[in-house]
C-alpha cells in the first residue's frame, strides 16, 4: 500500500508501447495480410512478366510472354522459380518474387501453428516469459482478468483444464498463451514457469482448487528457485487466492495484508545450529492475498459512482438497494461504513432501504452483526418481490419507495436487473440516478443502447469488470500500493477546507480533475504515514472488526508526526522545482510555507495536526488501523519518500534542517494552505 504509486507505468509500459501493436496487430490479421501480399506479389508478376520480353524458340526475336505461359510463370514464382531469361529483371518482377514465396512461406507456417498450437504455446511460454503473470481458471473473472492484463501490457499466461471454445479464440485473438491442463499438477505449472512468474492468480471457482493450486505453485516456485545450488531467485512470487466466502477471504487476508512491507526487508540470519528448514528456504519466496470478488464489488462501485452517498444540500442521501444478495448486502455495510467514518454518528444518519423477498430478516441480521449500524444509518427492509417476471411490483400505488436520491439495483440475473431498473424509472423522478449492476459475462446491459425509448437516468454497471481494472490497477501499482488511501486523503482535505468556508481554489477540485502533481502529493503523503508512524513505534495492520473504530494519537505524538509531516512536505515541493515565496503562486511554484516548523504561525501548523488526524479515518474507511508495536521485530521498515538535504536553511530564520523548526523563532508565516498536503 505504501509505496511511489503512480509516478510511473509499472513494468516498463512506455518502453513497450511503442513496438507491442505489430505482433498483436498481425496476429489479429494474420491471414489478411497474406492474403494481401500474394495478391500483391501476383499483381507485380502481372505488370513485370508484361514488360518482359522472351526470345522466340529460343534463337528468334524477342516477344511479349504468351498467356498461357505468364500463367505458368506466376505459379511458379510461388516456389521459387523464375521465367527461363537471365536477370536482371522488370523491378515489378524482382519485388514479386520475393513476396509470392513470402506469403508461401506465412501461410505454412500459420498451418503449421495451428496444427501443433499446443507444443508451440509452451516453447513460446519456455522461452520467452519471465516475470509474467499465471492466472489459473478461464471463468468470468478469469478472462476479464486476462483481458485488463493485456490491455495494461502485461505478459499473461494462462492455465484451464476445460476452457471453453469462446476463452480459446480469444486468447488467440489477444496473444495470450492458454495451457490446457490441470492447475493443480506440478507439471502443468512447471510449463506456465511459475518459478519465473512473480504473480499468481487462482480464480478458478473453486475455493479448495484455488488452495491447492496455491499450495502446489508455492511448491514448484521453493524447489525450481533454490535448485540444486542452493541460491533463492531475486523475484519472490506472490500468489492471489480468490476465496467466495466472504467470510473466510476476510479473515486470511487479514494476516497477510502488509506481507508485501514485510518481505521488502532481510530478515535476521539464524544461527547455524537452530533447527529448522535449509537455510536458503527460510526467506520464504512466496506470498499470499486473498481476496473475494463480491466484497470488493460494492467498494468500486462506490468509488466510482460519489453521487450515490452524495445527497442534496440539506438532507442526507437515502439510498434503495433493490437485491439483498451478496453484492446489495455488501453494498449497504460499505455505504454505512464510509458515511460513519466521513460524517460520524452526531450527524444525520444515512437512508438505506434494502428491498427483497427477505429484506426483513437480512436487516436483522446485519443490525445484530453490526451494533454500529443504527447509530450511523436509518436501514428499513422493504419486502417485495422484485424478480417477478410475471408482475409489476413497483408499478402503479406500488410499496412505499420513500424518497431515494439513488437506487442501485443488485440482481442475481442481468435481465431481470434491467427490467427492474427500466420499471423504476416509470416510478421515480427522472434526476434520480438508477444504477443497474451486471456480473455475467455476456451481460445484457447493451439493451440500454439499443432501446428505442432511450434509458434516460438508468446507466448499467459491470461489477465484474470494473472489479478487475480496480483491482489490476492495484497490484500493478506494487504489491503493497493503495490508491484509495491517496484519494481518502484529497477528500479529507477537500472536505476540511470546505468547513472553514474555503472555495475556488484548484487545489479542492475533484481528485480526477486536479493536477497531476497534485495528485502525486496526496499520494506521497499516504506513502510516508507508515515510516512516519513507525519512527514512534506503531504500524499499519488490517482492521480486526468489521467497523473499526479511528485511531486517535496522544498530543505528543500528534505534535512529532505533524512537525515530520511539515519537513516531508517541505522535502517534497524543493525537489519538484518549488522556490520559498512571500506570495502563493501554483503557476511559479512559489510558497510561503517553505519554511522551518518555528517559522509557521499555529493556523498553519494546525493544517499539518488536521492531516495526521484524518489519516487513520481514511485508514479506518478502507479496512486499517493505526496499533502500537510491543515487539520491535514485527515493526515494518520503510524509508522515507522525501527528505530534507541536512544542508538546506530555512529562508526566514537561516536555521539548518538539522536543528531549524524545533523551538519558535518569533517570526511566523501566516495565509491558507497550498495544495493538497503539508
Amino acid at each position: 500500500m505504501f509505496s511511489r504509486a503512480r509516478s510511473a507505468e509499472p513494468l516498463g509500459l512506455t518502453a513497450k508501447r511503442g513496438w507491442r501493436w505489430l505482433p498483436e496487430s498481425y496476429r489479429k490479421r494474420r491471414w489478411l495480410i497474406v492474403g494481401l501480399i500474394a495478391a500483391v506479389a501476383l499483381t507485380l508478376g502481372v505488370i513485370g512478366l508484361r514488360e518482359l520480353r522472351l526470345p522466340l524458340r529460343g534463337t528468334g526475336p524477342e516477344s511479349p510472354v504468351p498467356v498461357p505461359d505468364m500463367l505458368y510463370y506466376l505459379v511458379g514464382l510461388y516456389r521459387f522459380a523464375s521465367p527461363p531469361v537471365d536477370p536482371p529483371f522488370p523491378a515489378a518482377l524482382e519485388l514479386a518474387r520475393w513476396l509470392a514465396p513470402l506469403s508461401l512461406v506465412l501461410a505454412g507456417l500459420g498451418a503449421i501453428a495451428a496444427v501443433f498450437s499446443e507444443p508451440f504455446v509452451q516453447a513460446r511460454v519456455y522461452f520467452w516469459y519471465r516475470n509474467h503473470w499465471v492466472i489459473c481458471g478461464a471463468g468470468r473473472v478469469g478472462m476479464r482478468l486476462v483481458t485488463t492484463f493485456r490491455d495494461r501490457g502485461v505478459r499473461v499466461v494462462l492455465v484451464d483444464r476445460d476452457p471453453a471454445a469462446s476463452d480459446v479464440a480469444q486468447c488467440r485473438r489477444i496473444g495470450v498463451p492458454l495451457l490446457v491442463g490441470d492447475a493443480t499438477d506440478p507439471l502443468v505449472l512447471q510449463q506456465a514457469r511459475v518459478y519465473r512468474a512473480n504473480h499468481l492468480v487462482a480464480v478458478t471457482g473453486d475455493d479448495g482448487v484455488n488452495t491447492e493450486v496455491a499450495r502446489q505453485a508455492a511448491s514448484t516456485a521453493e524447489k525450481r528457485r533454490t535448485g540444486r545450488t542452493g541460491r533463492t531467485g531475486r523475484e519472490s512470487l506472490r500468489v492471489y487466492v480468490n476465496v467466495d466466502d466472504e467470510e473466510l477471504s476476510l479473515l486470511l487476508d487479514q494476516g497477510a495484508m502488509f506481507q508485501g512491507h514485510r518481505g521488502s526487508r532481510t530478515r535476521r540470519p539464524l544461527p547455524r545450529h537452530a533447527p529448522g528448514p535449509p537455510r536458503e528456504l527460510r526467506s520464504r519466496p512466496v506470498g499470499y492475498r486473498f481476496f473475494n470478488v463480491l466484497r470488493l464489488g460494492p467498494r468500486a462501485l462506490l468509488s466510482d459512482r460519489p453521487e450515490i452517498l452524495a445527497g442534496s444540500d440539506h438532507e442526507p442521501p437515502s439510498v434503495l438497494v433493490v437485491g439483498a444478495g451478496p453484492i446489495g448486502v455488501n453494498l449497504a455495510v460499505e455505504a454505512a461504513h464510509r458515511w460513519g467514518i466521513e460524517n460520524g454518528e452526531d450527524d444525520p444518519h444515512l437512508g438505506i432501504t434494502l428491498a427483497d423477498v427477505d429484506a426483513d430478516a437480512k436487516v436483522a441480521a446485519m443490525n445484530a452483526r453490526w451494533p454500529r449500524f443504527g447509530r450511523i444509518c436509518d436501514l428499513r427492509p422493504l419486502v417485495v418481490d422484485p424478480w417477478d417476471a410475471f408482475g409489476n411490483p413497483f408499478g402503479g400505488a406500488g410499496p412505499d419507495l420513500g424518497e431515494p436520491t439513488a437506487v442501485v439495483v443488485c440482481p442475481a440475473e442481468d435481465a431481470a436487473g434491467l427490467r427492474v431498473g427500466l420499471l423504476l424509472r416509470r416510478r421515480l423522478d427522472g434526476a434520480v440516478p438508477i444504477i443497474v449492476c451486471t456480473t455475467r459475462r455476456n451481460d445484457n446491459g447493451s439493451m440500454l443502447d439499443l432501446s428505442s425509448v432511450g434509458h434516460g437516468n438508468v446507466e448499467r454497471y459491470s461489477v465484474l469488470d470494473k472489479v478487475c481494472e480496480h483491482w489490476v490497477d492495484l497490484v500493478l501499482a506494487g504489491p503493497s500500493v493503495n490508491e484509495d488511501l491517496a484519494r481518502g486523503v484529497h477528500a479529507f482535505y477537500v472536505r476540511r477546507r470546505r468547513q472553514e468556508g474555503i472555495s475556488g481554489d484548484p487545489s479542492m477540485a475533484p481528485w480526477d480533475v486536479i493536477p497531476e502533481d497534485l495528485r502525486e502529493s496526496s499520494r506521497r503523503q499516504a506513502i510516508d504515514f507508515q515510516h512516519k508512524i513507525g519512527q514512534l513505534g506503531y504500524t499499519i495492520s488490517p482492521a480486526l472488526e468489521a467497523e473499526p473504530e479511528p485511531f486517535v494519537f496522544s498530543a505528543d505524538d500528534l505534535e512529532q508526526l505533524a512537525t515530520m509531516e511539515h519537513d516531508r512536505f517541505v522535502a517534497e515541493r524543493l525537489g519538484a522545482g518549488w522556490v520559498y515565496g512571500a506570495r502563493r503562486s501554483l503557476k511559479e511554484r512559489r510558497s510561503p510555507y517553505l519554511v522551518c516548523w518555528g517559522c509557521l504561525s499555529e493556523p498553519i501548523r494546525e493544517y499539518d495536526r488536521e492531516a495526521v488526524r484524518d489519516f487513520p479515518l481514511v485508514l479506518a474507511r478502507e479496512g486499517y488501523s493505526v496499533r502500537a508495536v510491543e515487539e520491535a521485530d514485527d515493526l515494518a521498515v520503510t524509508e522515507p519518500l522525501d527528505t530534507l538535504d541536512p544542508d538546506w536553511t530555512c529562508p526566514v530564520c537561516g536555521r539548518c534542517a538539522g536543528t531549524a523548526g524545533r523551538a519558535g523563532t518569533g517570526v511566523t508565516v501566516e495565509g491558507p494552505l497550498d495544495v493538497t498536503s503539508g
